[in-house]
């Protein structure tokens, strides 16, 4: 997908929130939460904000110039530096490993997403009116185990998104943002700020805010390290494509502080939400995935205007799905688009058809497949998670880092993010030294601590 000229963001803002669109998703508001509770509060915080400016800053700058300089997607803009620059021609598969990263989680994220909808559903039909924790349960199970509804949410979502993607960059993407991130993050401080109102609040604050001795340990460093490249949306060259939409007239660098700095913001936001619900209600701290749709919805449940309070925030998830959903099928379609000359329609339903296709197999793991091992404890939406979460994000990441640290031209990358020399020297030692210690780490400690 060669990027055209009218094909760019209108405004700055339109790319801040575009980007942050990408970046807060699921990752920020279904699995901060329970990776939170699950590794111990504030010392799980405090390393995942260091590792969003030790690591996530430094690859999402590392694939936006890529994007800037080379004015593509990332399988188009490698097949330009090999032209332009002489470099070795299997940097693109690079960017094909991009591609496939994204489809892979594309097809489950839609999965997460449709049960939001569900969940929607029932909260504005007060389906969850004091139940209690047996039926909440209850009715968790049953809308897994059928997989009828499953695909039918599934494929309603992705519709959803490739309506966006369909209408372009301005009409679509842009315009999308705009309106989605305000909302979104209006809903966020309205759910905030309910929680401050409840007898829980000051606990929360507690356990989101204040270090604990003794809960910080391998585990929790590994979580945090790969919770901050997923929750970005780096790894895969979205951000290629991104920052390919940029004009050359704006500072990449800061536009990217912003991001980052929202980004932060929002998952912050969001643990102040549910966490005082959490221990107002008795909610378990480590509920795990099943902390939205199992735990949650009891709370909802109990206290007053449960049933609108708890609209609003599936209301939430699913707009924090739908932006990050759009961000990582846009560069898909392009990419047929530009591959194999086809329409914008053509491009959009061979993904979807694809999509929808491989997401069968995560919406059979919870009944038909339930007892199909995929791999050592886990199941096929399991092995996509992990194969996605652990391995091949951290891995294109480092590809990333190491193409735009090592690779190409010093003065071409400084030009392209617009820093100064000090801040360009900077990131060039973040991602030619800190970044590949960390990636490395996320993918070699699991082995070893098997």
């Amino acid at each position: 997908m060669v990027i055209k000229k009218q094909q760019t963001w209108t405004s700055r803002w339109g790319f801040i929130f575009a980007v942050t669109g990408a970046a807060v998703g699921l990752g920020s508001l279904w699995k901060f939460p329970y990776e939170v509770g699950y590794h111990g509060g504030g010392s799980f915080v405090l390393l995942y904000i260091a590792f969003v400016l030790l690591f996530g800053l430094p690859i999402m700058l590392a694939e936006m110039v890529i994007g800037r300089c080379g004015c593509s997607d990332p399988v188009a803009a490698f097949q330009y530096y090999i032209k332009h620059y002489g470099m070795h021609r299997l940097w693109v598969a690079l960017g094909w490993w991009g591609a496939l990263t994204l489809w892979l989680i594309l097809s489950f994220y839609i999965v997460v997403a449709g049960w939001a909808i569900a969940y929607l559903y029932d909260m504005l039909t007060s389906n969850f009116y004091q139940q209690g924790q047996i039926m909440i349960l209850q009715h968790w199970q049953n809308l897994l185990a059928n997989p009828i509804k499953l695909i039918g949410l599934t494929v309603i979502f992705l519709l959803m998104t490739l309506w966006v993607v369909v209408l372009g960059v301005q009409r679509g993407i842009e315009r999308a943002a705009k309106i989605m991130m305000p909302l979104l993050l209006g809903l966020l401080l309205w759910q905030a700020s309910y929680g401050s109102t409840l007898d829980g609040f000051w606990q929360a604050v507690d356990f989101l805010f204040v270090y604990k001795s003794g809960t910080i340990n391998t585990t929790a460093v590994l979580s945090a390290l790969g919770h901050a490249l997923f929750t970005l949306a780096i790894g895969a060259g979205v951000m290629v494509v991104y920052g390919a939409y940029l004009p050359k007239h704006i500072s990449l660098g800061k536009q990217v502080v912003w991001v980052a700095g929202m980004n932060l913001t929002i998952s912050i936001l969001a643990g102040m939400a549910i966490f005082p619900l959490v221990f107002t209600f008795g909610v378990p701290l480590q509920s795990g995935p099943g902390l939205m749709y199992e735990s949650l919805p009891m709370a909802f449940g109990q206290m007053p205007l449960g049933q609108w309070i708890g609209s609003s925030f599936f209301m939430l998830l699913i707009l924090a799905a739908w932006t990050s959903s759009i961000s990582l099928a846009a560069p898909l379609v392009g990419l047929l688009q530009q591959r194999y000359q086809l329409s914008v329609w053509q491009a959009a339903g061979y993904v979807g058809i694809a999509t929808i296709g491989l997401s069968i197999g995560s919406i059979l793991s919870f009944n038909v497949w339930q007892q199909v091992v995929w791999f050592p404890g886990g199941n096929f939406f399991a092995l996509l998670t992990n194969l996605t979460t652990h391995v091949m994000l951290p891995l294109g990441g480092l590809g990333y880092a190491w193409f735009a640290g090592w690779v190409m031209q010093s003065a071409l990358t400084q030009h392209g993010l617009a820093l100064s020399v000090g801040g360009h020297r900077l990131w060039l030692g973040l991602v030619r030294y800190v970044v590949p210690i960390g990636v490395l780490f996320i993918v070699i400690c699991p082995v070893i601590i098997r």
